[in-house]
């Protein structure tokens, strides 16, 4: 996906800059399941892997496409990985809820907050 957004924002662009927002970009491009939030975090991941510079000047916010250093993989990128992080966080606790049965999850929500390896007062 983001290859993908990268070649398509890149050819929003009139002379390698780009003047749209966020969720014009979204709006533009009209990928499945990209959003604002997604253009966001992908421009993210492009400024730190040196491939765009992102400001604003007298004429607004921009984004400039840079020269690429070469061949880059995006999933070593630190922002990327925390992102699959989260996705794994989230698909493992799905699936424990989903496949929980009623009662194991009502004990775990309706005991309360404590700090681990402290005994309970009672």
């Amino acid at each position: 996906m983001l290859r993908e957004l990268y070649r398509g924002i890149r050819g929003l662009g009139r002379d390698g800059v780009i003047r749209m927002s966020q969720g014009d970009i979204a709006e533009t491009l009209q990928f499945d399941k990209v959003r604002e939030r997604t253009v966001g975090a992908a421009l993210r991941i492009f400024e730190d892997e040196g491939l765009i510079e992102a400001g604003i000047d007298d004429d607004g916010r921009y984004i400039r496409f840079l020269p690429a250093p070469g061949k880059i993989d995006l999933t070593r990128n630190e922002r990327f990985a925390e992102g699959e992080a989260e996705r794994e966080d989230f698909a493992k606790f799905s699936d424990f809820v989903l496949t929980s049965k009623a009662e194991t999850l009502e004990r775990i929500v309706n005991r309360p907050i404590y700090p681990q390896g402290q005994p309970l007062i009672r």
